[in-house]
């Protein structure tokens, strides 16, 4: 199977520093193996990339930071101008930024 990197490095030219999944669950979080401060701005940058993949405009509506067995995840909440009224989630494992501060 194709990673989220693969796709994105495919796609667009870029070597992104993420592993893991595409985010759909905390089982499936997209791993930021950039250090701090780096690692913030990344997480924007994948989202940039997933919804042009995908030919939507979006909107970070709201992030929220979770701890789960010692590692820290960004739950960020997105919509859509096609879907406003609905969020989608995506997962991140921040855990190697927020570390590092």
């Amino acid at each position: 199977m194709t990673s989220l990197r693969q796709l994105i490095q495919e796609r667009f030219g870029k070597e992104l520093e993420i592993s893991g999944g595409f985010g759909a669950s905390l089982e499936d979080a997209i791993r930021i193996d950039a250090g701090y401060p780096f690692g913030v701005d990344l997480e924007y940058t994948v989202l940039k990339f997933i919804h042009a993949m995908i030919e939507k405009n979006w909107q970070l509506e709201k992030q929220e930071l979770r701890e789960v067995d010692g590692r820290y995840f960004d739950v960020m909440y997105v919509v859509t101008e096609d879907d406003p009224d609905n969020y989608h989630k995506y997962y991140f494992d921040i855990t190697k930024p927020y570390l590092r501060k």
